[in-house]
């Protein structure tokens, strides 16, 4: 009787285990990468070359970029 619970717990902690390294093999959560720095510059001074800035009232202004 000993023996049979101590093989159902060996294997069950088996299964765990093998279980975890196969779920480890897959990513729920996607992984996220950067922008770089040169693409960044180029998106930047493109909405800024087709920026206009309008006057609203005397002490505000608007700047409406394109991007």
């Amino acid at each position: 009787m000993k023996s049979d619970l101590y093989t159902k717990s060996v294997l069950t902690i088996i299964a765990i285990s093998l279980s975890l390294i196969a779920f480890n093999q897959f990513k729920l959560i996607p992984e996220a990468h950067a922008q770089s720095l040169a693409d960044m510059q180029t998106a930047i001074s493109f909405c800024w070359d087709q920026a206009t800035i309008r006057k609203q009232t005397e002490t505000s202004w608007m700047i409406r970029t394109y991007c």
